[in-house]
């Protein structure tokens, strides 16, 4: 009887033991799915999350491409939330006329890009691309007025090259806000050349991106 009694006890006190263990189990469990929980949540209104809801968007911005400021329209296809194909076309326009010197200044930037935005997380990414750029450069002085003499420089250049760059881009359902914070350019081929006088004007064949900001509609 007296080993009955304490057979029980034991059977009594593993059954505890092993009740206490799965209480302990679920307890973490349950932990975790609330951990699980508010990743879901807090990912259901992130930028990664809306732009997989998304396919086609549009923007417009300004700032520092080809180490020229000027302004920026760009139509995009979004194939998922890590990857985002662009059409850019950026301009940069410098005219200046001087009335009582006769001074005359150009300086224009123009291009188109191909590329694809790559994130790496909710909003940073990465932008390689190709370009295709003119650029034009002119300066006429006016040295003698009685005779109207002229020193005229001119540069002239179609290139194509390539560019990567990184920036974030933050997304709320169908309106972005982005920032291109920096980025380099390469010529890789000179389809045209023209420059009247190296000595004044040398082009140079690497550029810099800098806080090229944008704001965009997408749908």
């Amino acid at each position: 009887m007296k080993f009955v009694t304490v057979l029980f006890a034991l059977i009594a006190g593993f059954s505890t033991h092993a009740n206490q263990e799965e209480i302990e189990a679920l307890k973490k469990r349950i932990k975790t799915l609330e951990a699980n929980k508010e990743v879901l949540v807090r990912d259901k209104d992130s930028s990664r999350a809306n732009r997989k809801k998304l396919k086609y968007g549009f923007d417009i911005g300004t700032g520092a491409k080809f180490s020229e400021f000027g302004a920026s329209i760009n139509g995009n296809y979004i194939i998922d939330e890590k990857r985002v194909l662009t059409l850019s076309y950026f301009g940069s326009s410098d005219n200046d006329y001087t009335y009582y010197n006769g001074q005359e200044y150009i300086d224009e930037t123009y291009a188109l890009q191909i590329g694809a935005k790559l994130f790496t997380s909710n909003s940073f990414y990465i932008q390689p691309s190709v370009y295709y750029r003119k650029h034009k450069h002119s300066q006429s002085d006016l040295f003698d007025i009685s005779d109207l003499t002229y020193d005229y420089y001119l540069v002239k250049i179609e290139d194509i090259g390539f560019s990567v760059s990184i920036g974030n881009q933050w997304q709320w359902s169908n309106f972005s806000l982005g920032v291109e914070w920096i980025g380099y350019a390469r010529q890789l081929v000179a389809l045209s050349s023209l420059n009247t006088d190296r000595d004044y004007f040398v082009f140079k064949e690497e550029s810099v991106h800098l806080l090229h900001i944008y704001l965009g509609a997408n749908f």
